[in-house]
């Protein structure tokens, strides 16, 4: 099969560095909400041999974060 499909990772990182100066016995508080949003895209590629002239027709879902 001269194409597959490949389940891939990308890290998910994101750095965020606060400096707070409280006084004595002050409470911080903090929440943090992360929203992934699951993404599709249909597609439709078409692959030529340079050569023959063969051509190869691909179409499917593409889905990520």
């Amino acid at each position: 099969m001269p194409l597959t499909q490949e389940e891939l990772s990308f890290p998910f990182s994101y750095d965020i560095e606060s400096t707070y100066y409280l006084n004595q016995k002050s409470k911080l508080t903090s929440n943090y909400t992360v929203f992934l949003r699951k993404n599709e895209a249909s597609f439709l590629a078409t692959f030529r041999e340079i050569s023959t002239g063969e051509t190869l027709m691909l179409d499917g879902i593409w889905t990520g974060f």
